[in-house]
């Protein structure tokens, strides 16, 4: 009895702190509720708030714009374009003769050239705002509007068309108020994530927006012009427009030196005419500054996504590693991309630029399998091996009839490769494969690499920044690491970093 009596009393206290505990939880859980919900709240006007303020600002920006533009136009006078300047090159390779091996010497090293800043652009995107008849709907229905890019089928905003009676000030400006009051500006919305799900580059960008503005209204059309240059501004691009007498034409500047495109010279700086075949010689400009723009980059970061288009099997195999031997079909689709890119001899973009995702997920498995277990010293010269021996060496001459350099996917498609094309491979397998830090070595007729290894590596080196970069040559056939070509043994190099 008397233990029961204690149980009793026990359960008895333990009851009432528990009913407690859970009134208090229960308290707490619906104040957090009420919590959040308010945050929600405010959160939602902040939004509504801002996406009006920025429209509100926008509209203006795009009415204060419209103003001047049916303004007589400022004369420049356009230039031709300027060729890819041509690199005399040894028609064939150099190669190696006995297996002597590296002395240990220091290269005079030519000028150092700095890698330019390639951070993100920082454009901000205004969020997509539906309508009430679009809400629940499928993205085909929201985004009815279809068109291809390069075989990759894209959907935007359907927005409702306009023409130009001829190619004047007024018919510009009378567009443009157009487009401003019929949901263009969401299109550039709409337009700007399409670039991020493509992972497009500035220059992709503006592709994309030619291919679905000749969409609408036909290839370089007046009106495709206009609204492309109207999207262009409304995304943060700095661009103008201009026009002869019967054709309107879009503008363009690069922060990096463009070749094989027209131009004209506006306040020290290039505008690229992004018809290459316009003939003119002098051009109208609307030139006219749109608040925050920026100026756009042939930098590519990253390879762009594309629907897959198998060009078919290609059989890679290192003489020297007979277990390197790799079959890899290339995806067309971004070989077409990449040829229409405009060349530049900015080296270190063709590095920066890597290998696609597809090419990577082909390639990189067997290198990995084959490098495995090695020193960091071995797999480079591995990788130098099998770049200097699966790749048959033609000058760009003798393939494509003029200076061509090549991004890596290109290099893994076409038959042929040269001196600087074997340089930006081996540069980016080395780089992702051993996280070695890696140079370009540009000769007056020849651009080889060098590697920092975080080991003792005997052979021919340059010193940048106090630390050693050691010679690989892929065009110095069956060279080893820290072999150097004997015609540049006392040649000086300039350095191009990577970043």
């Amino acid at each position: 009895m008397r233990r029961l009596g204690i149980l009793s009393v026990i359960s008895f206290i333990s009851v009432v702190p528990v009913k407690s505990q859970t009134t208090d939880l229960e308290s707490y859980r619906q104040n957090v509720a009420e919590d959040m919900a308010e945050r929600k709240a405010d959160y939602e006007a902040f939004r509504v708030a801002a996406i009006k303020d920025f429209d509100d600002f926008r509209k203006k920006a795009n009415e204060d714009y419209a103003r001047f533009m049916d303004r007589e136009w400022e004369k420049f006078k356009a230039f031709k374009a300027k060729p890819f300047p041509e690199r005399p090159e040894p028609p064939e390779p150099c190669v190696k003769k006995g297996s002597t091996p590296p002395e240990t010497v220091q290269l005079r090293a030519g000028k150092t050239i700095e890698p330019k800043d390639t951070a993100a652009r920082k454009i901000e995107l205004v969020e997509f705002k539906l309508t009430p008849e679009s809400v629940g709907q499928t993205d085909s229905q929201s985004r009815p509007f279809a068109f291809d890019f390069y075989d990759t089928p894209c959907r935007t905003l359907k927005v409702p068309l306009f023409s130009m009676a001829e190619a004047s000030e007024k018919e510009a400006r009378d567009a443009w108020l157009f487009m401003d009051g019929n949901g263009y500006t969401s299109l550039a919305d709409d337009c700007m994530r399409l670039r991020e799900k493509l992972m497009l580059n500035d220059w992709g960008y503006i592709g994309l927006l030619e291919t679905m503005t000749a969409a609408m209204f036909g290839r370089n059309s007046n009106e495709a012009v206009v609204a492309q240059m109207f999207l262009l501004v409304q995304s943060g691009y700095k661009a103008r427009i201009a026009r002869t007498q019967d054709k309107m034409v879009l503008m363009v500047p690069f922060t990096d030196e463009t070749y094989s495109y027209p131009y004209v010279e506006i306040q020290n700086e290039s505008y690229y005419i992004m018809d290459k075949n316009m003939d003119a010689t002098m051009f109208s400009v609307f030139n006219m500054a749109y608040p925050d723009e920026q100026t756009a980059s042939v930098q590519l970061c990253r390879q762009p996504l594309f629907n897959i288009r198998t060009a078919g099997n290609r059989a890679l195999q290192s003489d020297a590693y007979p277990d390197m031997h790799i079959s890899i079909a290339t995806n067309k689709n971004l070989v077409d991309f990449l040829k229409d890119y405009p060349r530049t001899n900015v080296w270190p973009i063709y590095v920066k630029a890597s290998i696609s995702d597809d090419m990577k997920r082909q390639l990189y498995p067997q290198l990995r399998k084959a490098i495995a277990g090695k020193s960091k010293t071995e797999a480079v010269q591995m990788l130098l091996n099998f770049v200097q021996t699966a790749f048959e060496y033609k000058t760009d001459q003798e393939q494509f009839g003029e200076e061509m350099p090549l991004f890596a996917d290109e290099m893994l498609y076409y038959p042929y490769a040269d001196c600087e094309d074997r340089s930006i491979l081996l540069s980016v397998l080395v780089k992702d494969l051993t996280g070695l830090d890696v140079i370009l070595l540009d000769y007056p007729e020849h651009i080889a690499m060098a590697v920092r290894f975080d080991e003792p590596v005997d052979g021919y080196y340059f010193t940048v920044d106090g630390e050693e970069y050691v010679v690989c040559d892929p065009t110095y056939i069956g060279a080893s690491v820290g072999d150097c070509m004997p015609r540049y043994v006392g040649a000086s190099a300039d350095v191009i970093k990577i970043d």
